[in-house]
């Protein structure tokens, strides 16, 4: 599997996200808080990260080079204001959502879900939403 390819993808997002976002940090984790340094937490941030991917290669040897590869993309925005208001969580769930799903890839990017992430044990209110990807080569 090209890794390059994921590579790619990921550093796309992330440099749509800031284009869009551009006073809002982003990382490459799955993280859920993070500390400002004055034993409180970011305000706002957002992350991107892959989950396990699948790949298939029907009808080839083993170490062939065509391949066809699946896979999930999460994008997690996270904000204090979303504890007292998750209308603020969805309304940027709402702008990030086209960004993503209008990037240039060679594959499909496919909405794949959301879930909200609750304030507790030291989190930041969030929400994580999800995405297929699926490409070959």
């Amino acid at each position: 599997m090209d890794l390059q390819i994921l590579s790619g993808l990921r550093t796309a997002v992330r440099d749509a996200l800031l284009n869009a976002f551009a006073d809002v940090p982003v990382f490459i984790a799955e993280i859920t808080s993070l500390d400002d340094g004055d034993d409180g937490n970011i305000s706002e941030f957002m992350t991107v990260f892959f989950g396990d991917g699948d790949e298939e290669q029907t009808g080839e040897d083993l170490d062939s080079e065509t391949y066809r590869s699946d896979t999930q993309l999460t994008v997690g925005y996270f904000n204090e204001e979303g504890k007292i208001d998750q209308s603020v969580l969805d309304a940027q769930a709402a702008m990030i959502r086209p960004i993503l799903l209008n990037l240039p890839f060679a594959g499909d990017i496919t909405r794949a879900g959301w879930q909200y992430v609750p304030p507790i044990e030291g989190a930041t209110a969030g929400i994580y939403f999800r995405f297929n990807i699926r490409f070959s080569n």
